[in-house]
């Protein structure tokens, strides 16, 4: 790009002769008239900027000196078993270009910039009001992309040398809020990824190890869960409009975190009692590998006895979720619930829910409990099946190609006259109250839940948030129903 200093042009122009202003003018073959020429007395060019002609990363952002990822004055936290240390600050960063498959980390050199950790992603220019940080982009990336300043996918890039004193600790990265998912590589390979609003994402097992240098990129996406969201527009009026992410990127502070390996306890509450020789701890324990453990807990008492307290054994269950089951009559299977800690936990719960997860519910320990379930009844629209039962193979029957079905011995063939399946629907119901449930498929399966006799002073549970809910077979662990209720009001 160049501009011009002159004063005079000559020549045939479409807008008479009317002499150019003083200053610099943008070359531009426009308003040549017949003759198609121009003449310039007293020009000079000055070179405004240089357009890239192939990849290249940006420099560090005016005014920063030194190593942006160096973790010798990063803000940590330390315990006689635990270290996290704080990677707040300064990213390499690189929107995801239009027409871009992101499928591996750009190498070095293709096109970084700079961006901080926090830091909110603008969508418009109002964002940069209400807190939205600049990305700082490489003059290729601007070239590409040009002005537009709002995209939905980015990566993030550093180096971290994780400390030598962590070996045989497991090392995770600590999201506090992602908006609203992020995949992690270290060193090219792929080694995790995690959803919104954070948490915890283990990048021990070799990934990360202790007193080597390793590159950590994130791709970290910002789309929102659900295509709507319910928009209360007064208190008897609800209208579904487009969902958005305001608060995009990562949004909250990012941890290297050191902890234990294996099973450790993460929190503890002591519950006393005004009853005599009552005590209750409260202990939340994780990383159980299969194997059950029991916690010891000593006593000592102002007259200098110790007793020693020793939990059940204790295995392995679906992390941040309560799992219940209601046995049917016959004890043959039962009604299963997965209950979030979390009210808005249930898109996680589903995304990390596995075969292998609801299978290792079919046999949860029998305990007595005071449980409150809303009434509800699912009568989902038909499925249609045609499409599927083609893919599987079934395409003789609906008569594909034309003239394939065969059912000639149910109804022979008249002329051009024959039978063929149009579509197969498939309906199911569920509905809860107070008899128990009845479930449908087909053919009708009436169900009577069991009732147990009531037990004071017994845990209570209330299920008044989201969950899933299964009629499960208790000898192989199979969902012969699988659903999930939303609203429990």
């Amino acid at each position: 790009m160049c501009s011009a200093s002159s004063a005079t042009r000559t020549g045939a122009y479409a807008n008479a002769n009317t002499p150019c202003r003083r200053g610099p003018r943008r070359l531009s073959p426009c308003n040549l008239g017949e003759s198609g020429a121009a003449e310039f007395r007293n020009l000079s060019l000055k070179v405004s900027r240089l357009r890239p002609l192939k990849p290249e990363d940006a420099p560090l952002p005016p005014g920063f000196v030194g190593d942006p990822w160096s973790l010798e004055d990063a803000a940590r936290e330390t315990t006689p078993t635990r270290e996290r240390i704080c990677l707040n600050g300064l990213w390499g960063f690189r929107p995801v270009l239009s027409g871009e498959t992101p499928e591996t980390p750009p190498p070095p050199g293709d096109g970084w910039g700079w961006f901080k950790v926090p830091g909110m992603w603008p969508a418009s220019a109002a964002d940069f009001e209400q807190g939205a940080q600049i990305v700082w982009r490489s003059a290729w990336v601007e070239e590409r992309e040009g002005d537009h300043r709002t995209f939905e996918q980015g990566w993030y890039r550093r180096r971290i040398r994780v400390p030598a004193a962590w070996t045989g600790r497991r090392i995770a990265l600590e999201f506090t809020m992602l908006q609203t998912h992020a995949r992690a590589w270290v060193d090219g390979q792929p080694c995790g990824e995690l959803w919104y609003p954070g948490g915890s994402l283990d990048t021990s097992g070799g990934r990360l190890r202790p007193g080597a240098e390793h590159e950590l990129v994130l791709l970290v996406t910002a789309r929102p869960l659900t295509a709507t969201r319910d928009a209360f527009m007064a208190p008897d009026r609800v209208i579904a409009e487009k969902a958005t992410v305001r608060l995009r990127g990562i949004a909250g502070d990012l941890f290297l975190d050191a902890s234990p390996s294996g099973a450790r306890i993460e929190d503890l509450a002591i519950e006393t009692s005004v009853r005599p020789n009552t005590l209750a701890f409260v202990v939340a324990v994780s990383g159980l590998d299969g194997r059950p453990v029991r916690l010891t807990a000593d006593v000592t008492r102002p007259s200098g006895r110790t007793m020693t307290f020793r939990s059940d054994p204790l295995t392995a269950g679906p992390d941040g979720v309560t799992a219940l089951t209601l046995p049917y009559l016959g004890g043959g299977l039962h009604f299963l619930i997965l209950l979030p800690d979390e009210p808005d936990g249930l898109a996680a719960l589903e995304r990390r829910m596995t075969p292998d997860g609801l299978a290792g519910c079919a046999n949860l320990p029998v305990r007595s409990i005071r449980l409150t379930l809303p009434k509800f009844r699912i009568d989902p629209p038909p499925l249609a099946l045609s499409g599927t039962l083609k893919h599987l193979g079934m395409r003789r029957a609906f008569d594909d190609p034309p003239g394939s079905a065969d059912f000639d011995r149910m109804a022979p063939r008249r002329g051009g006259d024959y039978l063929r399946i149009a579509e197969v629907f498939h309906k199911a119901v569920l509905e809860l109250d107070e008899q128990g449930t009845e479930a449908a498929a087909a053919t009708a399966v009436i169900m009577a839940l069991a009732s147990a006799p009531a037990v004071e002073e017994i845990p209570e549970v209330r299920v008044d948030r989201p969950f899933l809910f299964a009629v499960q077979h208790r000898a192989s662990g199979a969902c012969l129903f699988l659903g999930r209720l939303a609203d429990p009001r």
